[in-house]
């Protein structure tokens, strides 16, 4: 993978304008972290390309649990706010491993703001080989991703490429994670099976060791957020901040799809984390 660092923040600007592929991490605390993510997609115009298009916005909901587990609520809120004046169509909806995501405090943030949001569980779906997966997100000219920065048992880092797993078939997830050359497989290929066009990636706080409290998580401080419209290559900058963790999936995908030049913006301080 390719990745050109700019020093100037107006060369990701062009990139958004352009349609070029591009990386900013900036510095966040959990007190500063909605003004910081607001200064960067404002300065930048991070949702234009979004204008006018329907959009389906996809957090990550694995369990009942709260932040870092799953999406911030404040973030999801944000996102909505930005996009609901902008998208002619705006819908949510995920479907979690644990319950309903309907129970979920992110459901009542789009309820709060009457937002459609769907357990996407018991919807219809469609074989991607012989893996069902749900088809109503393909519905929509976008998908915006609102991924959590953790590691993973199984897949070693759970960021943005992971975060489509929430579009396969709930009854096979099980078989999957048990069978697992063909979980690192079907991550894969839900990268080019559901495109993402922009990722809001939350590292202000993440999780060491496992992706869940239940499974044995600790919360840990990361102070990092990150902005792209490259979800495959974001994933592989981002897997440095894992050490000794292996993700297949990542390196599938990555021989699949290929490996295209990638602008990157880091914050001042940043540089150093990614050595």
């Amino acid at each position: 993978m390719s990745y050109s660092q700019v020093q100037d923040i107006e060369d990701i600007r062009d990139a958004v304008s352009t349609g070029k592929k591009y990386i900013i991490v900036f510095k966040v605390e959990p007190s500063n972290k909605l003004a910081r993510l607001k200064h960067f997609t404002d300065s930048l115009d991070i949702f234009s390309n979004l204008k006018g298009k329907s959009c389906f916005v996809k957090p990550n909901i694995v369990s009942s649990e709260g932040y870092p587990t799953t999406t911030d609520p404040a973030v999801m809120r944000f996102v909505f706010q930005e996009l609901e004046s902008i998208c002619p169509r705006l819908e949510s909806g995920d479907c979690s491993a644990q319950g309903s995501p309907k129970d979920h405090q992110l459901a009542d943030v789009a309820s709060q703001m009457e937002i459609p949001f769907h357990d996407l569980k018991g919807s219809e779906t469609e074989k991607m080989g012989k893996i069902p997966v749900y088809t109503y997100p393909k519905q929509f000219d976008s998908i915006v991703s609102l991924p959590i920065l953790k590691e993973h048992f199984v897949t070693g880092i759970t960021f943005a490429t992971k975060n489509n797993f929430g579009f396969v078939g709930s009854k096979v997830r099980v078989r999957l994670h048990i069978r697992t050359s063909k979980l690192h497989d079907t991550i894969a290929k839900l990268h080019g099976e559901y495109p993402v066009d922009l990722v809001l990636g939350d590292a202000c706080r993440t999780m060491r060791r496992a992706q869940e409290k239940r499974w044995g998580g600790l919360q840990e401080p990361l102070g990092l957020f990150f902005l792209s419209n490259a979800p495959l290559e974001l994933d592989l900058f981002a897997w440095r901040l894992m050490p000794k963790r292996k993700a297949k999936h990542l390196d599938i995908a990555r021989k699949t799809y290929g490996e295209d030049n990638v602008l990157v913006w880091l914050d001042s301080g940043v540089a150093n984390i990614f050595q």
